[in-house]
């Protein structure tokens, strides 16, 4: 919290109740190469920052989601935020809204959501290794600039998978994600859309 040039690495975390890591009124903070097996909430939760990079961490199985941008109130922001090249077994222990891959613009309020990439990353278990996640669920204020690309998952969903809601410059393309009905995205209200190719089967 309120901090600025954190670098989070080489850490082996297990048995954690909460977050294994939260970021609050922060910027420039990258979190790279760390191991978490398990953790009661997100693997990361980003409530306000900027210029936050995370990358090439195995999150194993986080209890709700991989990744949470969640600020939760009108004075706080969340931009400038990299996801790149991370693996995950999955999420627990259930799927939909409350538990997922991402979820970005989720909380209560916020006052800026934006120049959010999401690229590269993998989900390789048997359980709750999808794709779903939710990017302005709430709809508080329109989101910009978000990208979601090249994202891997290894277990079957019905979709839609990705749901994205109100945002202003949004690029969803090169995931891969098995699909037994349904599509793997849903698009609704948001200007300036990339959003093919993806895998589905």
């Amino acid at each position: 919290n309120n901090s600025q040039g954190v670098e989070v690495y080489d850490i082996l975390a297990y048995g954690i109740g909460g977050d294994f890591v939260k970021i609050g009124s922060s910027s420039n903070v990258r979190i790279h190469n760390n191991k978490l097996l398990d953790s009661g909430r997100q693997g990361v939760s980003v409530i306000s920052g900027s210029d936050i990079l995370i990358e090439n961490n195995d999150f194993g199985k986080p209890g709700y989601y991989v990744l949470d941008v969640e600020p939760n109130n009108d004075t706080e922001s969340a931009t400038d935020i990299i996801f790149r090249n991370n693996t995950a077994l999955g999420f627990g222990p259930e799927t939909g809204v409350g538990h997922g891959f991402v979820a970005c613009g989720s909380g209560e309020a916020y006052l800026n959501i934006g120049n959010i990439t999401v690229t590269g990353n993998t989900l390789t278990g048997s359980s709750n290794a999808t794709l779903d996640s939710y990017f302005n669920q709430n709809q508080h204020r329109r989101l910009y600039n978000i990208t979601f690309t090249n994202n891997k998952a290894s277990q079957i969903r019905v979709g839609p998978v990705l749901e994205f809601k109100s945002i202003d410059g949004l690029t969803v393309k090169d995931n891969t994600q098995p699909l037994s009905s349904g599509s793997l995205y849903s698009i609704t209200n948001s200007t300036g859309v990339i959003s093919s190719p993806n895998t589905t089967n």
